[in-house]
């Protein structure tokens, strides 16, 4: 996979990790079973070593589409967030409201 289109940081991680469970609980990150437990395991607080694990499971099983995803919402985070999950947004809307919600 290439590169993440977002810098994972403490200020985000939070965001992220929800995001991430967003899409886990909406099923729209189809993994196996494994995969969502190693998820699972990482820690809530971001520290240097619970950024890197989730940096390398993002690298290893997050699908491109699904960061483009996330990268989009980050973008919108700062001046348009209402909390909505991204699992509950089609990628369609996304896309029309580019990545503001």
């Amino acid at each position: 996979m290439d590169p993440l289109p977002f810098q994972l940081s403490p200020e985000n991680f939070t965001l992220v990790r929800k995001l991430i469970e967003g899409l886990i609980e909406a099923y729209r990150l189809n993994a196996e079973n494994w995969v969502i437990a190693r998820f699972r395991q990482i820690p809530s607080q971001p520290d240097p070593a619970t950024m890197t694990a989730l940096n390398r499971w993002m690298e290893a099983y997050l699908p491109e589409t699904l960061a483009q995803e996330i990268a989009l919402r980050l973008q919108g985070a700062g001046s348009n967030a209402t909390g909505a999950s991204i699992g509950d947004l089609s990628p369609g809307e996304i896309q029309r409201s580019g990545g503001q919600m």
